[in-house]
C-alpha cells in the first residue's frame, strides 16, 4: 500500500489567447476549441517580485516565470516546446507558435530572457526537437524541415541554416530524433507514418533514408536500446493506427536500425483506446507511458510492459480522477512530467511503474479541468538544473524552479482486520529534496471513539514502527502517518481504512461461481444481468466499457450486458432498468457486517448527462419493503475499478430478520454507455475479545491444562458460537489455537 505526500507552495495564474488553423488528423478537435487570449504582461519572479495574489493552483513546484503570448508571438497561439543546452550549460526553452518558434534564455528561471525569433508557415500544429546544437522545426502548415542552428545562442543569435523538402509532402505533425543514432522521423502529416533521415551524416542537410509506411504515426520516440536482446538496435515506438490513428489505435514497436528497411517488431491496442497520442519510454526501457487524446473519461495514463518488444503487454490504466484532457508527458527518472491541457502540469512519481502516485502540479488554466483543448500543450524536464518549462496555447511559456519535495509513504505492516487488543504497524518513509525529522513521525488513527496517534519509532530513518492500544471491537479503523521535514514542513499519507475483530462466524459468502439464490429481471431491452465471467468491452474502439474482471479473482460475478461489442456498444444496457435480487439471509448476531463489491460505469460514449443512477437497496423483510442505502448518480468504475461497501446489519435490520439487497441499473432515454457489476457477497458476525487473556477458553483468568483439554475435545473443523476453542475464527481448531494457549501460558505445563 503505497501513498505520496507532497509540500505545497504559492501560485499564481493568468489569463487565456486564440488560433486555430489546418486540421492535424482527421478531425481534430482542437482546430475548432475557442479560445479567449491572455493579454496579461509577462510575470518574472525575479524582477516582478511575488504576487501570490493571483489566481491559480499549484503544489510541489514553484512557478519562477510567465511570458506570455503578446511577448512571444503577439496574436497568436503557442503550441509545442522542447529545451537545448549549450556547451557552456546555459538553459534555452525553444516555444512553437502559431507563427513560429521562439528561443528563450531559462538559464536564470525567474529571468527568461527572448534571444530570437524564427519565422515559419503558419499552423497551430507546430514541433521541434533538437541534435547537437541545431534545431529542427516542423509544421502541419507545411514547410519540411527547418534546421536552426544554436551553436552562436550564447552570444544571442540563433539562424535558419537550410530547409528539408525532401521526403514527401512537406507537411508534417511531429518530429523525433534518437540523440545517439542520429537519426530524424517526422510523423504524420497526411496519410504519412515515418519518414526517416540520417542527422549523423550531415546535420544541415540530412539525406531522406527510408520510411515506414504501414499505419498513421502521429508521434513517436525514437530510441536506442541499451540493454536487452535489442541492445544496440534503434527502436521507433510508434503511436497512431489506421485511418489517421483514430482506428485500431495503440502502440507500433519497429525497429529503423536499417532505415530503408523497417522491421515491425510488434504492437498492441490498450482498452478504452479512442486515439493513441503521445507516449515515452521509462529509463530502465520496462514500460511505456501512454496519453490518449480522446479518451472519454478521466484523465488517464495508460501503462504499458515493452520488456519483450515483440510482445508489448498492457498492464493497467492510471487515473487521478481529473477530468482534463491528457496530452503530452515524458519520463525522468522515477517521475513522468504530464501536460494535461485545462489541468495544466501533472508530476507522477512511478517508483512503482505500474501504481503512479501524482506527487505535485501547476494548473496554467484555474478557471476549470474541463475536457477541452486549452492550457498546457507540452512540457520539457530534462534540464540539467532541474528547471520544467511548460507551453500553454493561451498563456504562453511558464517556467518553474525545482524544488518538488515529497515523501512516499509505503506501509508495511498493518493487520486487516486488526485485533481489539491493537497491534504493531509499520511504515517505509522515503523523502525527496527533503530531509526528515524521524523524531516527528506519528500514526494518526481513529477507532470510532475520537482521534488519537501514537509515535513512531525507527532504527534507519526509512522503516517506522509502532503499537497501537486497544481498540473499540467491532468497528472500524482509520490510520494515516505523518512526519515534519527538518525545515517544519508537514508530509501526511493517504488514509487506509481497517476492520477492527478478533475474528467472524461466516455466514454467508458467495463469489458467484453458482447464482447463490439471487435472481435477475429487467425492463430494458437489452444489457440485462447476468452470472458469467465478465468480458472486456472496453478493447472497442466505440469507447465501450466493463468491469473486464471479476472482483475476487474466483472468475465469475454478476455483470450487466456481457460480450464484447463488434459495431457500437450493443452489450450495454439500453432502454430501461435491470434488477438483481440477493436470497434471503437470516441474521443471527447483532455484530453482523454484510459487504460487497460493485462496478458501475455511466462516464463512457455518448453520456452527456449523467442521470442514470445505481442504486443499492436493502430489506429488513425477506424484500416486502425496501431502503435506500446508496445511489450512485456517476459511477466511473472504468476509471476507478471495483469499490468494496459493507455495512453493519444492524443499521436496517434485527436479530432473526430476513435480510436482502437489491440492485438497480438504469439506461433510460437519451441512450449512452451504462454497464454494472456485482461480486464478493458476505455476511459474517464479527467477534471480539471480552478484555481477558487470549487462551483463556474457560475464563477461570489462567490459560493451563484445562483450556489445552477444551481445545483438544475440539480439535478440527468447528465454528459458531458453540465452538469455544476456534480462538482466531477460522472455523477450524488447529495448531493456530494451540500456539495462542501455550503463547499465553499462565502456569508450568
Amino acid at each position: 500500500m503505497r501513498s505520496t505526500a507532497y509540500l505545497g507552495h504559492a501560485s499564481i495564474a493568468l489569463g487565456l489567447l486564440a488560433g486555430s488553423l489546418a486540421l492535424a488528423h482527421e478531425d481534430d478537435p482542437k482546430a475548432f476549441e475557442k479560445r479567449t487570449p491572455n493579454l496579461n504582461p509577462s510575470w518574472r519572479l525575479d524582477v516582478d517580485g511575488p504576487n501570490d495574489g493571483l489566481a491559480g493552483a499549484g503544489s510541489g513546484i514553484t512557478l519562477a516565470a510567465n511570458i506570455t503570448m503578446p511577448e512571444i508571438d503577439s496574436g497568436q497561439d503557442g503550441n509545442d516546446c522542447w529545451g537545448y543546452t549549450s556547451p557552456s550549460g546555459r538553459e534555452y526553452a525553444i516555444m512553437g507558435t502559431t507563427g513560429g518558434t521562439s528561443f528563450i534564455e531559462v538559464t536564470n528561471p525567474g529571468n527568461p530572457q527572448i534571444i530570437q525569433y524564427i519565422d515559419g508557415p503558419n499552423s497551430l500544429w507546430r514541433d521541434v526537437k533538437t541534435y547537437g546544437s541545431y534545431a529542427y522545426i516542423v509544421t502541419e502548415g507545411g514547410g519540411g524541415i527547418q534546421v536552426v542552428a544554436m551553436n552562436n545562442i550564447d552570444n544571442g543569435s540563433v539562424s535558419l541554416v537550410n530547409t528539408i523538402t525532401t521526403g514527401g509532402g512537406a507537411a508534417t505533425h511531429n518530429v523525433a530524433i534518437d540523440p545517439v543514432r542520429g537519426l530524424l522521423a517526422r510523423c504524420g502529416g497526411g496519410s504519412s507514418g515515418l519518414r526517416i533521415y540520417d542527422l549523423f551524416v550531415n546535420p544541415t542537410n540530412p539525406p531522406f533514408v527510408g520510411e515506414w509506411s504501414d499505419e498513421y504515426v502521429h508521434d513517436a520516440q525514437i530510441h536506442t536500446m541499451s540493454t536487452g536482446p535489442y541492445a544496440g538496435r534503434t527502436i521507433a515506438f510508434c503511436c497512431g493506427g489506421l485511418n489517421g490513428g483514430s482506428t485500431n489505435t495503440g502502440l507500433d514497436i519497429v525497429d529503423i536500425s536499417s532505415p530503408s528497411n523497417p522491421v515491425r517488431l510488434g504492437g498492441m491496442q490498450y482498452p478504452g483506446g479512442a486515439y493513441c497520442h503521445q507516449g515515452w519510454l521509462s529509463d530502465d526501457e520496462q514500460y511505456f507511458y501512454i496519453n490518449d487524446e480522446l479518451y472519454s473519461g478521466t484523465s488517464s495514463t495508460f501503462i504499458v510492459r515493452v520488456s519483450d518488444l515483440t510482445n508489448p503487454v498492457y498492464v493497467t490504466r492510471w487515473t487521478n480522477n481529473n477530468a482534463a484532457i491528457c496530452h503530452n508527458l515524458y519520463v525522468q527518472g522515477d517521475l513522468i512530467y504530464c501536460a494535461n491541457y485545462r489541468s495544466g502540469l501533472r508530476i507522477l512519481d512511478r517508483s512503482n511503474p505500474q501504481a503512479l502516485t501524482e506527487v505535485g502540479f501547476y494548473d496554467t488554466y484555474p478557471a476549470n479541468d474541463g475536457q477541452s483543448f486549452n492550457g498546457l500543450w507540452s512540457c520539457y524536464p530534462y534540464f540539467p538544473s532541474g528547471t520544467v518549462i511548460g507551453s500553454d496555447i493561451e498563456s504562453g511559456l511558464f517556467v518553474w524552479s525545482t524544488d518538488l519535495s515529497y515523501v512516499n509513504f509505503e506501509v508495511t505492516q498493518l493487520d486487516d482486520p486488526m485485533a481489539s487488543a491493537g497491534g504493531t504497524v509499520g511504515v517505509q518513509l522515503e523523502a525527496n529534496d527533503t530531509t526528515l525529522d524521524p523524531s516527528t513521525a506519528v500514526a494518526v488513527f481513529n477507532d470510532g471513539s475520537g482521534t488519537q496517534q501514537i509515535s513512531l519509532d525507527t532504527s534507519d530513518g526509512v522503516n517506522y514502527t509502532g503499537t497501537l492500544p486497544a481498540l473499540e471491537c467491532p468497528g472500524t479503523l482509520t490510520i494515516r502517518f505523518a512526519v515534519f521535514d527538518t525545515e517544519g514542513e508537514l508530509y501526511e499519507s493517504e488514509v487506509s481504512t481497517v476492520g477492527i475483530s478478533d475474528g467472524s462466524d461466516v455466514i454467508a459468502d458467495d463469489d458467484f461461481n453458482n447464482s447463490a439464490g439471487w435472481t435477475a429481471e429487467t425492463t430494458a431491452s437489452v444489457g440485462g444481468w447476468e452470472r458469467a465471467i465478465p468480458s472486456d468491452d472496453t478493447i472497442s474502439v466505440d469507447q465501450c466499457s466493463a468491469p473486464g474482471t471479476d472482483a475476487d479473482g474466483s472468475g465469475y460475478c454478476w455483470v450487466t450486458g456481457n460480450g464484447v461489442s463488434t459495431f457500437g456498444c450493443e452489450f450495454d444496457i439500453d432502454g430501461g432498468a435491470t434488477v438483481l435480487t440477493s436470497a434471503v439471509y437470516e441474521v443471527t448476531d447483532i455484530n453482523a457486517v454484510a459487504s460487497f463489491s460493485w462496478w458501475y460505469d455511466n462516464t463512457s460514449a455518448n453520456n452527456t448527462e449523467y442521470d442514470d443512477d445505481f442504486i443499492i437497496e436493502v430489506s429488513s423483510n425477506s424484500g416486502a419493503s425496501w431502503t435506500t442505502h446508496a445511489v450512485i448518480s456517476n459511477g466511473n468504475s472504468a476509471g476507478t475499478g471495483w469499490t468494496r461497501e459493507s455495512f453493519p446489519v444492524s443499521d436496517y435490520a434485527s436479530v432473526g430478520d430476513g435480510l436482502r439487497l437489491r440492485f438497480t441499473a438504469s439506461d433510460n432515454d437519451p441512450g449512452s454507455v451504462v454497464e454494472a457489476g456485482i461480486d464478493a457477497f458476505r455476511i459474517e458476525t464479527i467477534l471480539c475479545d471480552d478484555g481477558g487473556i487470549p487462551g483463556d477458553i474457560d475464563g477461570d483468568g489462567q490459560v493451563d491444562g484445562s483450556d489445552l483439554s477444551i481445545c483438544l475435545g475440539f480439535w478440527g473443523p468447528c465454528a459458531g458460537e458453540n465452538c469455544p476453542a476456534d480462538l482466531n475464527g477460522d472455523g477450524l481448531v488447529d495448531g493456530t489455537d494451540l500456539s495462542t494457549i501455550l503463547g499465553y501460558w499462565t502456569t508450568d505445563p
